[in-house]
């Protein structure tokens, strides 16, 4: 009877305690607690590269140049400060970007293949602070696809939520590393 007891002590016990974990025991970080309990947002099926920089780059010169291209997708979008070119990208009308203060955090994807990358520039400094490709969805073999990409920053993270031919996901990176801190797959129910 005794050992009964104290067998269900211990069992409630490590229940309590690993509530609040991971796979493999370790607590959850309160990023990645946000990625599990994240509810799905919706991304609009093409982001617009010139909503973005209006609301966040106005402050700068930028051109957005459409060079010729048998596809007619490819553009080049570069911000310019004091008439030189200070940041300079390839993308199409869904690239989407994010500021925080002197950080612009750009999503760089196709929207037409899998997967994402983050990139945190400086316009402070005029550098490229990091690049992270992120984890998304993972390989996905395919051969007509769809990928769009929404982007949000706080003062400590930056959040991408992907939505793809083939699932959907949220990804938080440390608004300082890039590193991933957070990452969720959503069933394709989307709960």
């Amino acid at each position: 009877m005794r050992t009964g007891r104290f067998y269900h002590f211990w069992l409630g016990f490590a229940i309590i305690l690993f509530a609040g974990c991971q796979d493999g025991g370790k607590p959850m970080t309160e990023y990645e607690r946000k990625a599990k309990d994240a509810k799905w947002e919706s991304v609009p099926k093409q982001g617009n590269l010139l909503s973005c920089v209006v609301r966040h780059l106005h402050d700068y010169q930028v051109n957005i140049v459409c060079p010729k291209d048998p596809s007619g997708t490819r553009i080049e979008i570069s911000i310019i400060d004091e008439g030189k070119v200070i940041f300079s990208r390839k993308g199409h009308q869904g690239t989407v970007c994010t500021r925080r203060g002197e950080i612009v955090y750009w999503a760089d994807y196709e929207s037409h293949a899998t997967g994402c990358s983050v990139i945190a520039f400086s316009l402070r400094t005029r550098k490229e602070l990091w690049e992270s490709d992120l984890k998304g969805l993972g390989f996905v073999n395919h051969s007509v696809y769809s990928n769009n990409v929404k982007i949000e920053a706080d003062d400590k993270s930056v959040t991408v939520w992907g939505d793809e031919a083939a699932g959907r996901y949220v990804e938080i990176l440390d608004a300082e590393t890039g590193k991933t801190v957070g990452h969720k797959i959503f069933p394709t129910d989307g709960k």
